[in-house]
Protein backbone atom coordinates (compact mmCIF):
# COMPACT_ATOMS: atom_id res chain seq x y z
CA UNK A 1 0.00 0.00 0.00
CA UNK A 2 2.83 2.42 0.86
CA UNK A 3 4.42 1.97 -2.56
CA UNK A 4 1.06 2.38 -4.31
CA UNK A 5 0.51 5.68 -2.51
CA UNK A 6 3.98 6.89 -3.46
CA UNK A 7 3.27 5.91 -7.07
CA UNK A 8 0.02 7.88 -7.01
CA UNK A 9 1.83 10.95 -5.66
CA UNK A 10 4.36 10.67 -8.48
CA UNK A 11 1.66 10.24 -11.11
CA UNK A 12 -0.65 13.04 -9.98
CA UNK A 13 1.87 15.48 -8.46
CA UNK A 14 -0.86 16.46 -6.03
CA UNK A 15 -0.07 18.65 -3.02
CA UNK A 16 -3.42 18.28 -1.26
CA UNK A 17 -4.03 16.53 0.99
CA UNK A 18 -0.59 16.68 2.58
CA UNK A 19 1.47 13.50 2.45
CA UNK A 20 3.82 12.35 5.18
CA UNK A 21 6.29 9.47 5.26
CA UNK A 22 7.69 8.07 8.48
CA UNK A 23 11.43 7.40 8.59
CA UNK A 24 13.55 5.23 10.83
CA UNK A 25 17.00 3.70 10.47
CA UNK A 26 15.66 0.18 9.89
CA UNK A 27 13.28 1.13 7.09
CA UNK A 28 13.78 -0.88 3.87
CA UNK A 29 16.29 0.57 1.44
CA UNK A 30 13.75 0.28 -1.39
CA UNK A 31 11.33 2.43 0.63
CA UNK A 32 13.97 5.12 1.24
CA UNK A 33 14.87 5.23 -2.45
CA UNK A 34 11.20 5.49 -3.40
CA UNK A 35 10.83 8.45 -1.06
CA UNK A 36 13.78 10.25 -2.61
CA UNK A 37 12.46 9.57 -6.12
CA UNK A 38 9.12 11.09 -5.13
CA UNK A 39 10.54 14.09 -3.30
CA UNK A 40 12.85 15.07 -6.14
CA UNK A 41 9.84 15.65 -8.42
CA UNK A 42 9.60 19.03 -6.71
CA UNK A 43 6.17 19.05 -5.05
CA UNK A 44 7.69 19.13 -1.57
CA UNK A 45 5.99 15.84 -0.70
CA UNK A 46 6.02 13.52 0.96
CA UNK A 47 7.29 15.34 4.01
CA UNK A 48 9.41 13.08 6.20
CA UNK A 49 8.99 12.56 9.95
CA UNK A 50 11.77 11.15 12.11
CA UNK A 51 10.37 8.29 14.19
CA UNK A 52 13.22 8.36 16.70
CA UNK A 53 12.63 12.01 17.60
CA UNK A 54 8.84 12.08 17.38
CA UNK A 55 8.27 8.97 19.48
CA UNK A 56 10.71 10.13 22.15
CA UNK A 57 9.12 13.58 22.24
CA UNK A 58 5.62 12.13 22.61
CA UNK A 59 6.67 9.73 25.36
CA UNK A 60 8.24 12.66 27.20
CA UNK A 61 4.79 14.25 27.19
CA UNK A 62 3.00 11.21 28.65
CA UNK A 63 2.14 9.01 25.67
CA UNK A 64 2.65 5.28 26.11
CA UNK A 65 5.28 3.74 23.85
CA UNK A 66 2.60 1.74 22.05
CA UNK A 67 0.46 4.79 21.32
CA UNK A 68 3.40 7.02 20.43
CA UNK A 69 4.71 4.40 18.01
CA UNK A 70 1.35 4.46 16.21
CA UNK A 71 1.45 8.22 15.57
CA UNK A 72 0.32 9.92 12.42
CA UNK A 73 0.63 13.57 11.41
CA UNK A 74 -2.22 15.96 12.18
CA UNK A 75 -2.31 19.10 10.07
CA UNK A 76 1.20 20.29 9.22
CA UNK A 77 3.69 18.37 11.36
CA UNK A 78 1.88 17.72 14.64
CA UNK A 79 2.00 14.08 15.83
CA UNK A 80 -0.80 12.13 17.49
CA UNK A 81 -2.14 8.57 17.60
CA UNK A 82 -5.34 8.30 15.52
CA UNK A 83 -8.53 8.18 17.54
CA UNK A 84 -6.85 9.05 20.82
CA UNK A 85 -5.82 12.71 20.81
CA UNK A 86 -7.90 15.77 21.60
CA UNK A 87 -6.90 19.36 22.23
CA UNK A 88 -5.92 21.92 19.63
CA UNK A 89 -2.82 21.42 17.55
CA UNK A 90 -2.61 25.01 16.32
CA UNK A 91 -4.03 27.07 19.14
CA UNK A 92 -1.91 30.18 18.58
CA UNK A 93 0.99 31.61 16.64
CA UNK A 94 3.82 32.70 18.93
CA UNK A 95 6.14 35.28 17.35
CA UNK A 96 9.43 34.81 19.15
CA UNK A 97 10.96 37.45 16.88
CA UNK A 98 8.44 40.03 18.07
CA UNK A 99 9.25 39.17 21.69
CA UNK A 100 12.91 39.83 20.94
CA UNK A 101 12.03 43.15 19.33
CA UNK A 102 10.09 44.16 22.43
CA UNK A 103 13.18 43.40 24.53
CA UNK A 104 15.33 45.63 22.32
CA UNK A 105 12.86 48.51 22.72
CA UNK A 106 12.30 48.12 26.49
CA UNK A 107 8.78 46.80 26.02
CA UNK A 108 7.71 49.35 23.42
CA UNK A 109 6.17 48.28 20.15
CA UNK A 110 8.01 50.36 17.52
CA UNK A 111 5.05 50.04 15.15
CA UNK A 112 2.72 51.92 17.49
CA UNK A 113 4.98 53.58 20.06
CA UNK A 114 2.95 51.96 22.84
CA UNK A 115 4.85 50.59 25.84
CA UNK A 116 3.26 47.27 26.79
CA UNK A 117 5.62 45.53 29.23
CA UNK A 118 8.90 47.31 30.08
CA UNK A 119 12.03 45.30 30.81
CA UNK A 120 12.64 44.81 34.52
CA UNK A 121 15.96 46.65 34.28
CA UNK A 122 14.31 49.56 32.45
CA UNK A 123 16.87 49.42 29.63
CA UNK A 124 16.68 49.19 25.87
CA UNK A 125 19.39 48.13 23.42
CA UNK A 126 21.15 51.48 23.63
CA UNK A 127 21.65 51.02 27.39
CA UNK A 128 22.47 47.32 27.75
CA UNK A 129 26.01 46.87 29.10
CA UNK A 130 26.40 43.15 28.41
CA UNK A 131 25.02 40.34 26.31
CA UNK A 132 23.71 38.75 29.50
CA UNK A 133 21.47 41.77 30.10
CA UNK A 134 20.13 41.46 26.57
CA UNK A 135 19.50 37.72 26.94
CA UNK A 136 17.70 38.18 30.25
CA UNK A 137 15.48 40.89 28.76
CA UNK A 138 14.64 38.62 25.83
CA UNK A 139 13.70 35.75 28.16
CA UNK A 140 11.53 38.07 30.24
CA UNK A 141 9.60 39.38 27.25
CA UNK A 142 9.25 35.91 25.70
CA UNK A 143 7.85 34.42 28.91
CA UNK A 144 5.51 37.37 29.47
CA UNK A 145 3.87 37.09 26.05
CA UNK A 146 3.81 33.31 26.24
CA UNK A 147 1.74 33.63 29.42
CA UNK A 148 -0.67 35.99 27.64
CA UNK A 149 -1.14 33.33 24.96
CA UNK A 150 -2.08 30.82 27.65
CA UNK A 151 -4.71 33.16 29.08
CA UNK A 152 -6.24 33.83 25.66
CA UNK A 153 -6.14 30.17 24.57
CA UNK A 154 -7.91 29.01 27.71
CA UNK A 155 -10.54 31.74 27.39
CA UNK A 156 -11.25 30.58 23.85
CA UNK A 157 -11.40 26.94 24.94
CA UNK A 158 -13.93 27.77 27.66
CA UNK A 159 -16.07 29.51 25.05
CA UNK A 160 -15.74 26.54 22.68
CA UNK A 161 -16.78 24.18 25.45
CA UNK A 162 -19.87 26.21 26.24
CA UNK A 163 -21.01 27.23 22.78
CA UNK A 164 -19.44 24.71 20.34
CA UNK A 165 -19.36 21.36 22.08
CA UNK A 166 -19.66 19.18 18.92
CA UNK A 167 -20.63 15.78 20.37
CA UNK A 168 -20.98 14.04 17.01
CA UNK A 169 -17.54 15.00 15.69
CA UNK A 170 -16.06 14.12 19.09
CA UNK A 171 -17.30 10.54 18.73
CA UNK A 172 -15.76 10.32 15.26
CA UNK A 173 -12.43 11.74 16.44
CA UNK A 174 -11.98 9.70 19.64
CA UNK A 175 -14.74 7.06 19.67
CA UNK A 176 -13.59 4.87 22.55
CA UNK A 177 -12.78 7.32 25.32
CA UNK A 178 -15.56 9.80 24.56
CA UNK A 179 -18.23 7.08 24.79
CA UNK A 180 -16.75 5.48 27.91
CA UNK A 181 -16.50 8.81 29.72
CA UNK A 182 -19.63 10.33 28.28
CA UNK A 183 -17.67 13.48 27.48
CA UNK A 184 -16.96 15.44 24.34
CA UNK A 185 -13.39 16.38 23.48
CA UNK A 186 -13.88 19.88 24.79
CA UNK A 187 -14.87 18.50 28.19
CA UNK A 188 -11.99 16.01 28.43
CA UNK A 189 -13.18 13.03 26.42
CA UNK A 190 -9.90 12.17 24.68
CA UNK A 191 -7.26 9.77 25.99
CA UNK A 192 -4.59 12.42 25.38
CA UNK A 193 -5.22 16.15 25.35
CA UNK A 194 -2.55 18.75 24.62
CA UNK A 195 -2.73 22.32 23.34
CA UNK A 196 -0.14 23.23 20.75
CA UNK A 197 1.41 26.57 19.87
CA UNK A 198 3.57 27.42 16.86
CA UNK A 199 6.83 29.32 17.41
CA UNK A 200 7.76 31.79 14.65
CA UNK A 201 11.09 33.37 13.79
CA UNK A 202 13.63 31.20 15.59
CA UNK A 203 16.47 31.87 13.13
CA UNK A 204 15.79 35.62 13.17
CA UNK A 205 16.12 35.58 16.96
CA UNK A 206 19.33 33.54 16.99
CA UNK A 207 20.97 35.54 14.21
CA UNK A 208 19.93 38.88 15.71
CA UNK A 209 21.10 38.13 19.23
CA UNK A 210 24.39 36.82 17.89
CA UNK A 211 24.84 39.92 15.72
CA UNK A 212 24.41 42.17 18.75
CA UNK A 213 26.74 40.01 20.81
CA UNK A 214 29.37 40.11 18.08
CA UNK A 215 29.17 43.70 16.85
CA UNK A 216 28.26 45.53 20.05
CA UNK A 217 29.68 43.55 22.96
CA UNK A 218 32.53 41.41 21.58
CA UNK A 219 34.11 43.37 18.72
CA UNK A 220 32.71 46.74 19.84
CA UNK A 221 32.38 47.83 16.21
CA UNK A 222 29.06 49.47 17.02
CA UNK A 223 27.44 50.95 20.08
CA UNK A 224 24.01 49.82 21.16
CA UNK A 225 22.77 53.29 20.30
CA UNK A 226 24.09 53.04 16.74
CA UNK A 227 22.47 49.65 16.26
CA UNK A 228 19.22 50.96 17.72
CA UNK A 229 19.14 53.93 15.34
CA UNK A 230 19.83 51.68 12.37
CA UNK A 231 16.90 49.46 13.33
CA UNK A 232 14.56 52.42 13.84
CA UNK A 233 15.43 53.78 10.39
CA UNK A 234 15.37 50.37 8.68
CA UNK A 235 19.08 50.68 7.80
CA UNK A 236 18.27 53.56 5.42
CA UNK A 237 19.84 56.58 7.15
CA UNK A 238 22.90 57.58 5.09
CA UNK A 239 23.84 60.57 7.27
CA UNK A 240 25.33 58.57 10.14
CA UNK A 241 28.84 57.16 10.50
CA UNK A 242 28.73 54.32 9.74
CA UNK A 243 25.68 54.71 7.53
CA UNK A 244 22.58 52.59 7.85
CA UNK A 245 23.41 50.52 4.73
CA UNK A 246 26.93 49.96 6.07
CA UNK A 247 25.54 48.76 9.40
CA UNK A 248 23.17 46.44 7.56
CA UNK A 249 26.10 44.89 5.70
CA UNK A 250 27.94 44.46 8.99
CA UNK A 251 24.89 42.67 10.40
CA UNK A 252 24.57 40.46 7.34
CA UNK A 253 28.25 39.50 7.50
CA UNK A 254 28.01 38.06 11.02
CA UNK A 255 27.84 34.21 11.00
CA UNK A 256 24.32 32.83 10.83
CA UNK A 257 22.38 29.84 12.14
CA UNK A 258 22.42 27.05 9.57
CA UNK A 259 26.16 26.87 8.90
CA UNK A 260 27.22 24.48 11.67
CA UNK A 261 28.67 27.26 13.84
CA UNK A 262 28.15 26.40 17.49
CA UNK A 263 28.07 29.95 18.86
CA UNK A 264 24.97 30.99 16.92
CA UNK A 265 23.42 27.52 16.72
CA UNK A 266 23.46 27.25 20.51
CA UNK A 267 21.55 30.53 20.82
CA UNK A 268 18.82 28.99 18.66
CA UNK A 269 18.96 25.84 20.78
CA UNK A 270 18.67 27.73 24.07
CA UNK A 271 15.89 30.03 22.86
CA UNK A 272 13.80 27.13 21.59
CA UNK A 273 14.47 25.06 24.70
CA UNK A 274 13.14 27.90 26.85
CA UNK A 275 9.92 27.92 24.83
CA UNK A 276 9.58 24.13 24.97
CA UNK A 277 10.08 24.07 28.73
CA UNK A 278 7.86 27.07 29.46
CA UNK A 279 4.68 26.03 27.65
CA UNK A 280 4.09 22.75 29.59
CA UNK A 281 4.17 24.66 32.87
CA UNK A 282 0.64 25.80 32.04
CA UNK A 283 -2.54 23.72 32.12
CA UNK A 284 -5.32 23.78 29.56
CA UNK A 285 -9.03 23.64 30.39
CA UNK A 286 -9.17 19.82 30.22
CA UNK A 287 -6.43 19.25 32.79
CA UNK A 288 -7.58 16.88 35.54
CA UNK A 289 -10.80 16.02 33.72
CA UNK A 290 -9.72 12.65 32.32
CA UNK A 291 -7.11 12.97 29.59
CA UNK A 292 -3.41 12.33 29.92
CA UNK A 293 -1.55 15.58 29.42
CA UNK A 294 -3.82 18.56 29.82
CA UNK A 295 -0.97 21.01 29.27
CA UNK A 296 0.41 23.25 26.56
CA UNK A 297 3.30 22.24 24.31
CA UNK A 298 5.49 23.87 21.69
CA UNK A 299 6.15 23.27 18.03
CA UNK A 300 7.95 24.95 15.14
CA UNK A 301 5.20 24.27 12.58
CA UNK A 302 4.81 27.82 11.34
CA UNK A 303 3.35 26.81 7.93
CA UNK A 304 3.40 30.17 6.08
CA UNK A 305 2.68 32.39 9.10
CA UNK A 306 6.24 33.72 9.06
CA UNK A 307 5.26 35.91 6.11
CA UNK A 308 2.28 37.85 7.56
CA UNK A 309 3.82 37.97 11.03
CA UNK A 310 6.94 39.53 9.56
CA UNK A 311 4.83 42.51 8.55
CA UNK A 312 4.52 43.46 12.24
CA UNK A 313 8.23 43.19 13.07
CA UNK A 314 10.58 46.05 12.28
CA UNK A 315 14.16 45.79 11.09
CA UNK A 316 16.15 43.24 13.07
CA UNK A 317 19.87 43.06 13.95
CA UNK A 318 20.45 40.12 11.62
CA UNK A 319 20.16 42.58 8.71
CA UNK A 320 16.55 41.79 7.87
CA UNK A 321 14.47 44.77 6.70
CA UNK A 322 11.26 45.85 8.39
CA UNK A 323 7.97 44.12 7.46
CA UNK A 324 9.70 41.37 5.46
CA UNK A 325 9.02 37.68 6.20
CA UNK A 326 10.52 36.04 9.27
CA UNK A 327 12.26 32.66 9.19
CA UNK A 328 10.02 29.60 8.92
CA UNK A 329 9.94 26.69 11.33
CA UNK A 330 13.35 25.73 12.66
CA UNK A 331 14.88 26.35 9.24
CA UNK A 332 17.78 28.75 8.68
CA UNK A 333 16.82 32.19 7.42
CA UNK A 334 16.49 32.19 3.64
CA UNK A 335 19.78 32.62 1.82
CA UNK A 336 21.95 32.52 4.94
CA UNK A 337 22.79 28.80 5.05
CA UNK A 338 25.71 29.23 2.68
CA UNK A 339 27.79 26.13 3.47
CA UNK A 340 25.44 23.56 1.98
CA UNK A 341 22.74 21.20 3.23
CA UNK A 342 25.02 19.11 5.43
CA UNK A 343 26.02 22.14 7.51
CA UNK A 344 22.40 23.31 7.68
CA UNK A 345 21.17 19.91 8.86
CA UNK A 346 23.98 19.83 11.43
CA UNK A 347 22.79 23.16 12.84
CA UNK A 348 19.19 21.99 13.08
CA UNK A 349 20.28 18.75 14.75
CA UNK A 350 21.72 20.76 17.65
CA UNK A 351 18.21 21.79 18.69
CA UNK A 352 16.70 19.77 21.53
CA UNK A 353 14.19 18.11 19.23
CA UNK A 354 12.95 15.64 21.86
CA UNK A 355 11.16 18.59 23.50
CA UNK A 356 9.12 19.43 20.38
CA UNK A 357 6.22 17.14 21.19
CA UNK A 358 3.79 19.29 19.20
CA UNK A 359 5.76 19.08 15.98
CA UNK A 360 9.08 19.84 14.37
CA UNK A 361 9.25 21.61 11.01
CA UNK A 362 12.42 21.98 8.97
CA UNK A 363 12.09 22.96 5.33
CA UNK A 364 15.19 21.97 3.37
CA UNK A 365 15.08 23.25 -0.20
CA UNK A 366 17.17 21.51 -2.86
CA UNK A 367 17.28 21.65 -6.63
CA UNK A 368 15.84 18.47 -8.21
CA UNK A 369 19.15 18.16 -10.05
CA UNK A 370 20.91 17.70 -6.70
CA UNK A 371 18.99 14.46 -6.16
CA UNK A 372 19.70 12.87 -9.52
CA UNK A 373 21.67 9.65 -9.72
Amino acid sequence: MTYLILDSIQNTRTVQPSHYARWHKNAPEAYKRKLVETIRLGTGFPAVSNDAKYIEAMMNRGYSKEDASDYCIIGCAEPGPPGLRGGRTGAAWYSLAKCMEMALYNGMDPNTGIVLHPNSNGKDLSAFTSYEELWDAFLEQAKYYLHLIIILDNAIDKAYEEYLDEPFSAILACPTTTLVRGKTLKKGGAKYDLTGNQTIGLAVVANSLYAIKTLVFDRKQLTGEQMMHALKTDFKDKTTNPTGPMIQQMCLSVPKYGNDIDEVDFIARDALQMVCEEFPKYKNTRFGRGPIGGVFQASTTTVSSNTPFGFYVGATPDGRNATTPLSDGQSPFRGTDTLGPTAAVSSVSKLNLKLLSEGSLYNLKLSPADLKD
